[in-house]
């Protein structure tokens, strides 16, 4: 699992290397106040903060709020173990 940072932000995304070569897009992840910043997320009057989120494209709601960067980490490598 390779992670990088969307070039400009503080936003980051997890890829995987597919059999092809090519790399996907699993995970994005970041502090909610830039995410709702960049209109990724929309609060519906929540607060923005800074705990960290991680978003899945196939899924519709987000994770929990966690605490740091590692913490998003960790989720998803054992998000992505489990599927």
């Amino acid at each position: 699992m390779k992670y990088t940072v969307v070039k400009g932000t503080g936003i980051h995304r997890a890829s995987i290397e597919q059999p092809d070569g090519t790399r996907k897009v699993i995970a994005l992840f970041g502090k909610v106040k830039e995410l709702a910043e960049k209109n990724i997320i929309f609060l519906d009057g929540k607060p923005a903060t800074d705990m960290w989120i991680v978003l899945f494209p196939d899924q519709e709601a987000s994770s929990h709020e966690l605490v740091d960067l590692t913490a998003c980490k960790d989720y998803i490598e054992r998000h992505y173990q489990e599927s």
